[in-house]
């Protein structure tokens, strides 16, 4: 049970009231968007809220049952700074999304009614449409693991740990060419010939797709090097934007000891058993028509 002032409380219950509805949106970049369905802007608790313009954002519908609680939001790109090539980065992406309710005349009071996060957007030639659900959709997701004898860790992240500063695993180069939005051109950089950089990826350190990572499908090494990227490019980079380039990893748990010294790190089942063995029988050869001792 949450305790608001009484003055507060007491203009939720009115009539008549200066009620209106401010949204917080953290992008997956980090980003945070504070809007206020009013007609000025309003500092809340120390943080500024700005009007909504071009965007409208629809009421909270809530089920007194297992479905999650819905709401819509649409606008137009660049009205609150919400640029076309924040979506197309993915920066939107599982935003998550916070409603409040505010006293506009005295913003001091407010309370946090709803949560949630972006579950889907649609993007059309001048705007946006996302549809946002509660946090309770989370319980509909499924949690664990499924077993293998191949790692289930993402190459280079917390539960892998393989160190890519070491020499041999990470080299710089420079955009050279694009081809399409799968395949570019990079400059020579100082790799063996025989370095496995197929399963591994390219981050961008530079350009409008800075902090991008996408993984090498295949590559052919020639004056220059062409990558096959396994996933499109959203945006087109430019000649000149840095990207450093990763060597890849084929899950397996040889790889994983050979190349990378990090069988501790290892989160696959290289013993189990296969499906050979779970269905394997008596063997006829074995029979000698005796009886059972």
């Amino acid at each position: 049970m949450r305790i608001l002032a009484p003055q507060f409380a007491e203009k939720l219950r009115g009539s008549v009231n200066t009620l209106c509805r401010a949204w917080t949106f953290t992008r997956k970049d980090g980003t945070i968007l504070n809007l206020i369905e009013h007609d000025e802007d309003i500092t809340i608790d120390g943080t500024l809220f700005v009007k909504a313009n071009a965007v409208a954002i629809g009421q909270v519908e809530s089920a007194f049952s297992l479905s999650p609680d819905s709401a819509s939001i649409e606008g137009i790109y660049d009205a609150n700074g919400q640029s076309e090539t924040s979506f197309v980065l993915g920066n939107w992406n599982n935003a998550q999304a916070e409603l409040f309710i505010v006293d506009w005349q005295s913003p001091q009071y407010f309370i946090q009614i709803w949560s949630g996060y972006v579950n889907s957007i649609k993007r059309t030639n001048i705007g946006f449409e996302l549809d946002l659900v509660g946090s309770e959709h989370q319980l509909n997701n499924q949690i664990g693991r499924s077993f293998s004898r191949r790692c289930d860790a993402k190459l280079g992240d917390g539960r892998c740990g393989v160190n890519f500063n070491l020499a041999g695993r990470k080299f710089t180069s420079a955009i050279s060419g694009i081809i399409n939005s799968y395949n570019i051109k990079v400059s020579s950089f100082a790799a063996s010939d025989d370095a496995p950089f197929i399963g591994g990826f390219i981050e961008f350190k530079s350009g409008i797709l800075i902090g991008q990572k996408y993984q090498i499908k295949n590559l052919v090494r020639s004056t220059l090097v062409e990558f096959e990227l396994a996933s499109e490019l959203p945006v087109l980079p430019s000649n000149g934007d840095v990207i450093d380039i990763f060597i890849g990893c084929d899950k397996s748990f040889e790889v994983c000891k050979v190349l990378f010294n990090n069988i501790q790190n290892f989160r696959g089942c290289p013993h189990m058993p296969g499906e050979s063995v779970v269905f394997a029988g008596p063997s006829i050869a074995n029979n000698d028509s005796g009886a059972r001792t």
